[in-house]
């Protein structure tokens, strides 16, 4: 590839690893290639990324108020345990409090894995869900820490040479005891592809990361820690190995009425924040056709400028 060690290091792999949630030895080549391509090359805003100035919770809350406000309803704590299936259709989706709900399409948003161990076996074994078998997964594990003074302005920083990889300064999205207005500070820290901390101690992980922390920011040596969690997320996303984009299905299932969402569905993307909102626009026009609607909700990705508009058109990206 003729990259030097130097630039595996110190860019390759901070970049790859974290966009696509794998070791660089094992991801398919053609992931690599399309997320850099899109990023850097495509187009001249493809670089860009957003962040929430807001915690998650409140960023998804307005879409709570647009379903109750247009007669819908958003049910928490009640998970699905079984799928019901007769003639080809779904017919209803049995919950853990020994209720059921029945209706005329459905929408699975459900880790790859899940669904599978839901659906009656007859259906399970599909080829179109029993190929989900041939998917990997790679974790991801956050650490939060909690200080009682401010230990770095940054924003977010990218980590090299350590064993986290991000830093978060999560003080000024969330008001409270650890905000930065009153002189705390709230740093999530996050490891894509941490296979190696999956058996690790909790306690040992806290240790790892703040020896880390206290060699990247001189500040928090003298901050006190005050609180700190450790979340892994063992069956993350997808893992991105040689071969896997075949096993991704597209958002129509074989059962007339049940579309499917996910990262892990075919979008065209590894397993990003693109690729789950994609599959949702996607199941979306699956789910409007099976009501008789055909409306295109799916955005088109960037297009490309310059050089790029002759390279695309010898190669998908």
């Amino acid at each position: 590839h003729g990259a030097t060690k130097r630039a595996v290091e110190a860019f390759w792999k901070p970049f790859l690893i974290s966009a696509l949630n794998d070791e660089l030895g094992d991801i398919d080549a053609d992931y690599g290639i399309g997320t850099a391509v899109r990023a850097m090359l495509l187009n001249r805003s493809g670089y860009e990324v957003g962040l929430p100035t807001v915690p998650l919770g409140d960023l998804y809350a307005p879409c709570i108020d647009y379903i109750e406000q247009r007669g819908g309803r958003v049910v928490f704590n009640r998970g699905v345990t079984g799928i019901s299936v007769q003639d080809g259709k779904v017919t209803s989706l049995s919950l853990q409090d020994g209720s059921s709900v029945e209706a005329g399409a459905y929408l699975s948003a459900l880790p790859f894995d899940v669904l599978c161990r839901l659906l009656p076996q007859s259906q399970a074994a599909d080829p179109y869900f029993s190929m989900l078998d041939g998917l990997s997964v790679s974790p991801i594990t956050a650490v939060h820490v909690w200080f009682d003074r401010p230990v770095t302005e940054l924003g977010y920083a990218a980590v090299i040479g350590r064993r986290i990889q991000w830093i978060f300064n999560q003080s000024s999205r969330h008001a409270g005891g650890f905000s930065a207005d009153n002189g705390g500070a709230y740093l999530g820290l996050v490891v894509s592809a941490s296979d190696d901390w999956m058996k690790t101690p909790r306690q040992v992980i806290i240790d790892q990361a703040m020896e880390d922390l206290e060699s990247l920011l001189p500040a928090v040596r003298q901050a006190k820690l005050l609180k700190a969690i450790v979340v892994k997320e063992g069956r993350a996303t997808f893992a991105p190995r040689p071969g896997c984009d075949a096993l991704r299905p597209g958002p129509s299932s074989p059962l007339s009425n049940f579309s499917i969402a996910g990262d892990w569905v075919q979008t065209g993307w590894p397993a990003t924040m693109e690729s789950a909102v994609r599959s949702g626009y996607q199941a979306a026009e699956v789910l409007l056709r099976t009501r008789g609607v055909r409306t295109p909700i799916l955005k088109p990705d960037l297009p490309a400028e310059g050089l790029m508009k002759w390279v695309t058109g010898m190669r998908d990206f």
